[in-house]
């Protein structure tokens, strides 16, 4: 194993967290993430960070987290990025968004999910 690449992922208008990687059969590194702060609610995006690099936004909150009954603000981790089977050269990142006004009583559990299928685009 040895470092190809050392990327920063950064956002100057907003943090990112929740991280997941993966890599796929031709050697490409995805990833899958949130943004969110100042005025973006959390946002999913979704990637390939090897090679020529590209993001994309893949799905915005409608809204930020509501606060728990313990005024604690969770809403979560439930990213992933894995190669999709059986060829392996496409990427499938899973994650949520928060929707709407939520469900009315204080909670959290209008997560609203999102499944994105990614790759490169094939030599033409």
């Amino acid at each position: 194993m040895q470092v190809i690449d050392n990327v920063n992922v950064f956002d100057p208008d907003s943090a990112t967290a929740y991280p997941a990687l993966s890599t796929n059969a031709g050697g490409d590194v995805g990833i899958s993430y949130f943004v969110g702060g100042g005025t973006r609610f959390p946002t999913l995006v979704a990637g390939i960070l090897s090679g020529a690099r590209q993001q994309v936004e893949v799905a915005a909150s409608g809204r930020g987290p509501l606060a728990d009954p313990d005024g604690s603000f969770q809403w979560g981790d439930y990213l992933a990025i894995r190669p999709v089977f059986p060829d392996r050269k496409l990427f499938a990142s899973t994650g949520y968004v928060l929707k709407g006004a939520g469900s009315g009583n204080g909670s959290n559990r209008d997560a609203t999910p999102q499944l994105v299928t990614f790759g490169r685009r094939k030599d033409t």
